[in-house]
């Protein structure tokens, strides 16, 4: 098996498709969750790389705040 962290992430959840609903930082939007498994068919996530985002990010993400790009 191979991928990322998040791909590891999305199979554990029963994830079978995202759909972005924000650009919250460039490269980790937030989105919404599509799966057969009802507990967590319609969850917004957001998948990131440790890469990605400045050290305010988890502010961001809690806040609902826009960054620009």
């Amino acid at each position: 098996m191979r991928g990322d962290t998040s791909s590891y992430a999305a199979r554990a959840m029963q994830i079978e498709a995202v759909e972005m609903i924000a650009p919250l930082v460039a490269g980790a939007p937030l989105c919404k969750v599509y799966s057969a498994n009802p507990a967590i068919d319609g969850l917004e996530v957001n998948f990131k790389g440790g890469q990605v985002g400045a050290p305010d990010y988890f502010s961001v993400l809690l806040e609902g705040r826009m960054v620009s790009n």
